[in-house]
């Protein structure tokens, strides 16, 4: 039976200006300056659909860019400090790219590398129908967080690719997939953006 979709939400552009339109009210300093460049920032003709868009949006504010942030405030203390992008697209699941216009129409639930994606290959827990890189990626989640736990740094048994220590000039950071790789510079051009606007220090409400 073909599979129909009754009433269902779908973002558009006015959408995205009443969610920048709410950031900018829990923002010291933010205005409707900040909202033009927070949208100038995101166009959208860069993206397939307007989910997307949303979406990637939200995971810079809320994620990559805060951890970039959190990441260098840590390291300016001295604390050593490693830093990772998991990119696994678990197997076992029919990876949904998230500027697909069933996304847009599934409101990105499961699609991409999703948020918590990661928890079952840093716990071991039980999965279903694993293939050889879902266990390569479990096997190496486990000995990160295991050699991170004894010693404080990551690096050393079950790792073959060296994590380096995060610092704000090399802005290094571990790719975690079936093959681990360092890369240098994720999401750069839109954290370095989120961080030229003025930053809250203390929330109104």
């Amino acid at each position: 039976m073909p599979l129909v979709i009754a009433d269902a939400w779908v973002p558009d552009v006015r959408t995205i200006n009443r969610v920048i339109e709410h950031l900018i009210r829990f923002h010291e300093g933010w205005n409707d300056t900040t909202a033009r460049q927070i949208r100038n920032a995101y166009p959208s003709d860069a993206y397939k659909t307007q989910a997307s868009r949303l979406t990637t949006l939200g995971t810079d504010f809320c994620f990559r860019c805060g951890t970039r942030t959190a990441a260098r405030a840590l390291a300016a203390q001295g604390i050593d400090t490693y830093l990772y992008q998991y990119d696994h697209q678990i197997s076992f699941l029919s990876f949904l790219g998230p500027a697909s216009e069933f996304c847009q129409l599934d409101d990105e639930l499961l699609c991409g590398v999703f948020h918590a994606s990661e928890l079952p290959f840093v716990f071991s827990n039980p999965l279903s129908q694993l293939t050889e890189a879902d266990r390569t990626v479990a096997s190496t989640m486990g000995a990160l967080w295991t050699n991170f736990a004894k010693s404080g740094n990551p690096n050393g048994d079950g790792v073959d690719v060296t994590w380096p220590v995060y610092t704000a000039a090399a802005d290094q950071h571990l790719r975690i997939a079936s093959t681990l790789e360092v890369g240098t510079g994720f999401a750069k051009l839109n954290c370095d953006f989120w961080s030229t606007l003025p930053h809250q220090r203390k929330y109104p409400h």
